[in-house]
């Protein structure tokens, strides 16, 4: 998740908060690995990065596997 929101998506947590409402504690907790992500908190992401015109499969997501993110535009 980190990835990425800093390297591809270049946002902070802050603005992420600001614009979908996600907590900046949560979205460090789940970038930690303190807190598992549950299928609900996936899906949320996935719709954050495609909402920011970055496809990311659950896969890759979790795994690092499968298709790598994608830009679309």
């Amino acid at each position: 998740l980190k990835y990425i929101r800093t390297k591809l998506l270049r946002m902070t947590r802050a603005h992420i908060q600001a614009v979908y409402g996600l907590s900046t504690n949560t979205l460090l907790a789940w970038e930690n690995g303190r807190i598992e992500l549950a299928e609900k908190s996936i899906e949320k992401c996935i719709k954050i990065f495609a909402t920011e015109n970055l496809l990311v499969s659950k896969e890759w997501l979790l795994l690092g596997e499968g298709v790598s993110p994608t830009f679309t535009f």
